[in-house]
């Protein structure tokens, strides 16, 4: 039998509704807690105080450095996801290097990049002067090549809904501080909050730390030998890398099957080549690089795989790299359960949130259904017993960019807005029920 949630929300609602089904009174949980552009005047000044706090040089320096490590055709479906906010404050760094001026959000990138950046500042301002340098180097860390702003961003997301009474918050996890992210005061109770990021390579057998590196390496293919030709290389992996230790051994492989032409078997990995005219590749889908979307998923072998494309006008490689290995995604968001609980004190009452980064959106009833029987096994996993501290779990999905003028709306407001669908769900049996559903 499935749970039902205590409450369902989507932060586009305006104003928010009110979750009925908790107690009488303010709520510790905001139902609007996405933060909205509320002028151009305060992004402005926002930006401008972002700006001078990290550095524009250290910024930028930063954001090229990350920009190397995810602008390439295999990852580019799963940048869009993973690393939204980076992907959109290169963006405005490019403009503003240019113009001195922000560019109106049209996307999604661009709204979450504003979002993160009114967060930052609005934290940092209440913070003293050695927090507001702790969440700085939180900043930088994020925008690391091995590192991501996501995580951060849902923390401070977090940290937005708790806002409303800041007195009443006597924890900062998100500074650096041992255990849960925040614990606020509420209603009488010291309530402690965590958030975790699920990403979409969450439970893949080959992990980002391998996979970049190793098909960036590959990109720095020195000569064409093959002119006229798409060339297609399969790189089969047999088992599970999380780590990048394999990229050295793994690269030579696969520059030797280009070189040679040749299948090449090994216990770890197998690469085999097959080639076909570039002309026809570029008759059916006109410029690789425009398409590379649309010839990746026609040469593709499976899902959960990884391509690559380098070449040069008369020779095109088509690197796939296919992991083997199953996927044990389930197992690997039970295990980051599992860790979460493990950071709280289990003496209060604790609030789980954990963001679905990259989920897509259900197209049918059906796959809705098959998300509800994922969460209600996530929910049983999180409210076993011993992890009876655990009073509520919340599910939220990614922030989609809501342009208000296209639902009708007056032509001369320009309104940015973004829909984050949320779903709380309260454990029947928590040693400290938080709602009035048991």
């Amino acid at each position: 039998m499935k749970r039902k949630e205590i409450l369902e929300s989507y932060t586009s609602e305006w104003p928010p509704r009110r979750p009925e089904l908790f107690d009488e009174g303010e709520s510790f949980v905001s139902v609007d807690d996405i933060h909205r552009i509320a002028s151009k005047s305060d992004l402005d000044r926002s930006w401008s105080e972002f700006l001078s706090w990290i550095g524009f040089s250290e910024l930028t320096k930063c954001l090229e450095r990350k920009a190397a490590s995810i602008d390439q055709t295999f990852l580019k479906l799963l940048a869009e996801s993973i690393f939204s906010i980076e992907i959109g404050l290169c963006n405005l760094v490019k403009r503003w290097s240019t113009l001195r001026k922000l560019p109106y959000p049209k996307d999604s990138s661009i709204y979450n990049a504003y979002s993160f950046v009114q967060n930052c500042i609005a934290l940092k301002r209440t913070l003293s002067q050695r927090g507001a340098e702790q969440l700085r180097a939180r900043v930088i860390a994020g925008l690391l090549p091995s590192g991501r702003l996501a995580d951060l961003d849902l923390e401070l997301n977090i940290w937005r809904s708790l806002s409303g009474a800041p007195d009443n918050i006597s924890h900062f996890g998100v500074l650096g501080e041992p255990g849960p992210d925040f614990v606020v005061s509420s209603k009488g109770y010291d309530i402690e909050v965590e958030g975790k990021c699920i990403s979409p390579e969450t439970g893949m057998p080959l992990s980002y730390g391998l996979v970049s590196p190793l098909l960036r390496s590959i990109s720095r293919r020195p000569r064409m030998r093959y002119p006229g030709q798409f060339v297609t290389i399969e790189a089969e992996v047999r088992h599970a890398h999380p780590t990048g230790h394999a990229v050295p051994a793994f690269k030579a492989q696969i520059e030797q099957t280009y070189e040679l032409g040749q299948d090449i078997v090994t216990t770890e990995f197998t690469t085999r080549i097959s080639f076909r005219p570039l002309a026809e590749v570029t008759a059916q889908f006109g410029s690789i690089e425009q398409n590379s979307s649309a010839v990746f998923g026609k040469y593709r072998r499976q899902y959960g795989d990884f391509g690559f494309f380098t070449g040069h006008q008369n020779e095109c490689l088509f690197l796939n790299l296919i992991p083997l290995a199953p996927r044990k995604t389930l197992k690997k968001i039970m295990r980051t359960i599992s860790d979460a609980g493990e950071q709280f004190s289990k003496t209060r009452p604790a609030i789980l949130w954990l963001h679905l980064l990259g989920m897509p959106d259900t197209q049918s009833a059906s796959d809705d259904e098959d998300m509800l029987n994922v969460i209600d096994t996530l929910l049983d996993h999180a409210f076993s017993q011993k992890r009876d501290h655990i009073s509520i779990v919340v599910f939220s999905s990614d922030t989609k960019f809501v342009d208000r003028r296209a639902l009708g709306q007056s032509k001369l407001i320009r309104a940015a807005d973004g829909k984050n669908h949320k779903r709380f769900y309260a454990n029947p049996s928590a040693k400290f029920p938080l709602t009035s559903t048991r």
